[in-house]
């Protein structure tokens, strides 16, 4: 299989770098871990300065149970090894879902808006404009995301954990290792302070040949929605 590492938007690396002490690993997180067999690894670190590991193979030591990373098997296989590390804003968190959802009506509707529920003018949960008054007219679909686990085409292999912020305010955000078959989709949607030009809510996209990683008009370029307006 193919690696790849993402760090954010529209930023991958064409390989998952890989750590040695105190045994041969994928860190995930501040204390998350994936193991490499050590064979594999020494192979590895004889070619590269740094230990990058560009094609691998999951395997299962038998009747043992633990998964590791090996040397790949088939060239041909079409699925692909992604490490997810992309991080949350100052203070924030951040949660990996499928990219597919069902839609169902705003919770907040015919309520009186609070300003956490506002993003500007505009329902925070389905984006319906607000008026003067801050009451939620009775209209608005929220989008409901699948948890990740339902992703039938998405294999979590590993997961650690990463902290954000001193104290009582420690929030954290999630890294994963995974196995993506062609035509899965990931969403990522995280929280907290940021540089205005990032996205809260990310993709990740593998349709067999390219790795796609970005908002959702860019990962899903055709959504299927009639234009608004009138065609001329």
């Amino acid at each position: 299989m193919k690696c790849f590492t993402v760090s954010d938007a529209g930023a991958f690396l064409t390989w998952i770098e890989l750590d040695a002490f105190p045994y041969p690993h994928v860190s995930l997180g501040d204390s998350g871990f994936f193991p490499v067999e050590h064979q594999f690894f020494a192979r590895l670190r004889e070619e590269w300065d740094r230990v990058r590991l560009e094609r691998a193979s999951v395997a299962e030591k038998a009747g043992m149970g633990p998964l590791y990373l090996v040397g790949e098997s088939d060239p041909r296989d079409p699925r692909v090894l992604v490490l997810l590390k992309i991080p949350a804003g100052f203070r924030g968190g951040g949660e990996y879902t499928s990219a597919r959802y069902s839609t169902e009506p705003c919770v907040l509707r015919n309520r009186k808006m609070a300003p956490w529920d506002l993003d500007g003018r505009f329902c925070i949960r389905c984006g319906t404009f607000i008026a003067a008054g801050s009451f939620h007219p009775d209209a608005g679909e929220q989008k409901e995301y699948l948890p990740l686990e339902q992703e039938e085409k998405v294999r979590v292999l590993a997961e650690g954990r990463v902290e954000n912020g001193p104290g009582r305010t420690v929030t954290g955000w999630p890294e994963m290792l995974v196995v993506m078959e062609p035509g899965a989709a990931i969403r990522y949607y995280r929280t907290g302070e940021m540089d205005y030009k990032l996205d809260n809510e990310l993709f990740v996209r593998w349709d067999g040949k390219e790795l796609a990683v970005g908002g959702r008009y860019k990962v899903f370029p055709s959504t299927g929605e009639e234009p608004v307006g009138r065609r001329i």
